[in-house]
């Protein structure tokens, strides 16, 4: 499977970008969203290039600490300080495979992780369904609180 050749996912991927901490490579996505088509073209041939080969350049695997002991594990940043490159890769590479996935029926009908809106809707309607099934046999539900603000106002209001 190659990355799709369109521009349009690479451009969709670095607009969606929020500005972030750069990795060794000290590119931002302000210079990435910047990149005049020509520019971008040869990106996705190196970005194809990386997938089809597999030779992932050594900075997007690992973050070594300047001047600590490569040896200890301790040693390495987080995967957030990833070039922004790659997080692009990434993103174009998950958004490929969640479409892919979902347009030929892969996934389950429960499956909630990584589904945008789908996830709260799948989650919600389960957990209605749950607590009336265990009402109409006749069980008691102690009261519990559920706060799904912040969901609510991502995803817009659900209704019952």
């Amino acid at each position: 499977m190659n990355l799709d050749p369109d521009p349009d996912p690479a451009i969709s991927a670095i607009s969606k970008s929020h500005d972030s901490a750069v990795g060794p490579d000290d590119i931002h996505y302000q210079m990435l969203k910047r990149l005049p088509g020509a520019a971008l073209e040869t990106l996705l041939d190196v970005l194809n290039d990386i997938w089809i080969t597999g030779n992932f350049p050594e900075s997007w695997r690992t973050v070594l600490k300047p001047g600590k002991d490569e040896l200890d594990p301790s040693s390495y940043r987080p995967i957030a300080l990833t070039s922004c490159i790659c997080k692009i890769m990434e993103r174009m590479i998950n958004n490929s495979l969640v479409s892919y996935l979902e347009k030929h029926k892969l996934l389950s009908s429960v499956q909630c992780g990584f589904r945008k809106i789908a996830a709260l809707l799948i989650i919600l309607f389960a957990l209605k369904h749950s607590f009336a099934r265990l009402l109409s046999n006749g069980n008691t539900l102690l009261p519990s609180s559920l706060t799904c603000e912040k969901l609510m106002t991502q995803h817009g209001n659900i209704e019952s």
